[in-house]
């Protein structure tokens, strides 16, 4: 994340044959923002997040899977967003 240490991160995950959950306590969205350039053909991306300069934390972020990907399931909680 550029050299920007990240937060402390609290986080549960457990695999299962049949799907698998994943528990996050909190993420600081501008510690994220420098993981877009791991994408490919990030920079219009990239560009765009810089000039929105989202703030805010995204709070107990729940995800679960048990098959394809139409059984994704999904929450959160945002906590605080701000955008320019």
């Amino acid at each position: 994340t550029d050299n920007t240490p990240w937060p402390e991160l609290d986080a549960a995950f457990d695999w299962q044959p049949n799907g698998w959950t994943l528990n996050l306590s909190q993420l600081d969205i501008e510690a994220l923002i420098p993981l877009i350039k791991l994408a490919p053909e990030s920079e219009s991306t990239s560009d765009l997040i810089n000039k929105l300069a989202p703030k805010g934390r995204v709070e107990d972020v729940r995800l679960s899977m048990n098959g394809g990907l139409d059984t994704l399931r999904y929450s959160a909680e945002l906590d605080e967003l701000a955008m320019t």
